[in-house]
């Protein structure tokens, strides 16, 4: 019983072959991971003043848009600003929308306060957040960073601080709802 184990030459073969087979494996995964996110990237949240002038009061509107070409599940955005609103004291306020999904070249958008004005300037809030999913993915954007996709337990412990973040804000959330806003489809 007498087994041929080959020369090197036949060894370093074989061994490079396979090593480029995983190499190719691994750059076409990344490939569509970076796919997936630059998909992921076109779903925008905005809490702007619709005027022009910022010093002088307009409305108030938040706006979710899907500048892709695919759906996204579960959308739960959290906006925070310091506003200014005629007969009421200004101070800081958190707006929470929540869309079971939000449909390819869509925007969704709700008037806040017909009449308001920012005290921070148009930019949101460093604490606002937004959560998603997109191909069965969960990503979290936060105000002033870039787009990040959550694994399981980084999920477990965001949407733990998201029910946290509620109940210690419970009565000073303006929970916006998926049947009050205005939609408008297939913009260009």
């Amino acid at each position: 019983m007498n087994v041929d184990w080959g020369s090197a030459p036949e060894w370093f073969a074989g061994v490079a072959t396979s090593g480029t087979l995983v190499i190719a494996t691994a750059l076409v995964v990344l490939d569509r991971r970076n796919q997936e996110t630059l998909e992921a990237d076109q779903l925008r949240a905005t809490l702007d003043l619709e005027g022009d002038n910022l010093g002088s009061p307009s409305s108030l509107a938040m706006t979710i848009t899907n500048h892709g070409n695919t759906t996204f599940w579960d959308v739960t955005v959290y906006r925070c600003a310091h506003v200014s609103v005629p007969g009421e004291a200004d101070g800081l306020k958190w707006y929470r929308a929540e869309l079971p999904y939000v449909d390819a070249r869509t925007r969704y958008k709700w008037t806040v306060f017909p009449k308001a004005t920012l005290v921070t300037g148009q930019h949101p809030h460093p604490r606002s957040f937004e959560t998603f999913v997109h191909r069965g993915i969960f990503y979290a954007r936060y105000r002033r960073k870039p787009l990040r996709r959550v694994g399981r337990s980084s999920r477990r412990e965001l949407d733990e601080q998201c029910r946290e973040f509620d109940q210690t804000h419970n009565d000073s959330v303006i929970v916006l709802k998926h049947d009050k806003a205005e939609v408008y489809r297939d913009f260009r």
